[in-house]
């Protein structure tokens, strides 16, 4: 009986956090600008699936983010790199390898305390998803990236990189650190 109610609690969990990723793409509330800096938090739920749940759950949600960032990109492009998105190896892909990093570091740091072992596993996710979006935009499109932005794109790559990755990780970390950690409180986790 545990485990049934358990199980359903998962997946109504999981179906939350996929209709938030769905919201984050969709609208505008997946990105925090501050200046002239553009904060990604659409990936929060691909963070909070793969430390609440594991690998699998984190893979599933990493697909989801990846493949609606591609929908997105395909049928609503509103950035001047949103095209370079229509290419799943830059959308979907690098969004896999964000919880495979986050549990890896999660795993890691077993026998760290809860706040210090999520708090990790946060900050190296979300580094992920920067530095593997980025290695993507500069080996798989960096001509079409180059032809779009008219510079070089190792420096395309790494200004996007550079100016985003340090807000990123404060804002991705303020907002999931606490709800990570209250969720595992309910679910004794």
């Amino acid at each position: 009986m545990k485990d049934t109610r358990q199980k359903n609690q998962r997946l109504a969990f999981l179906g939350l956090l996929t209709a938030i990723t769905f919201i984050m793409i969709y609208t505008p509330l997946g990105t925090i600008s501050i200046g002239p800096v553009s904060i990604t938090i659409a990936h929060i739920p691909v963070l909070i699936a793969t430390i609440m749940f594991g690998l699998k759950d984190g893979l599933i949600m990493g697909l989801i983010f990846g493949l609606t960032t591609m929908s997105k990109a395909l049928i609503s492009p509103m950035g001047i790199l949103d095209p370079l998105f229509q290419n799943p190896l830059v959308s979907v892909l690098p969004r896999l390898m964000i919880p495979v990093v986050t549990y890896a570091v999660y795993t890691l740091l077993a026998k760290a305390n809860k706040t210090l072992r999520s708090l990790a596993a946060i900050i190296f996710g979300n580094l992920a998803n920067t530095l593997f979006v980025g290695l993507a935009l500069y080996f798989i499109v960096g001509n079409q990236l180059e032809a779009i932005i008219g510079q070089d794109a190792l420096t395309v790559v790494l200004s996007i990189v550079s100016a985003a990755a340090v807000p990123e990780t404060i804002g991705v970390s303020l907002i999931a650190l606490p709800i990570v950690l209250r969720i595992k409180t309910k679910f004794n986790n």
